[in-house]
């Protein structure tokens, strides 16, 4: 766990958010599409996590 960002408590802001912001591509398809896809390979749903990957991915797609 990030010690620093629980001290900021609300102050602080996600690095996976200041990517978004600057229109850079995030690590998401790293960390939640890895989960997503061994999910689908062992037959688990995981609809959160499949939906918030669509989210993010989709608007790194909007970027060009």
């Amino acid at each position: 766990m990030n010690v620093l960002a629980t001290q900021r408590g609300s102050a602080h802001y996600p690095s996976m958010l200041e990517d978004v912001d600057a229109r850079r591509p995030t690590e998401v398809d790293l960390i939640t599409g890895a989960l997503v896809r061994e999910a689908e390979r062992h037959g688990v749903e995981a609809p959160l996590h499949t939906a918030m990957w669509a989210l993010v991915g989709g608007r790194e797609a909007s970027y060009s």
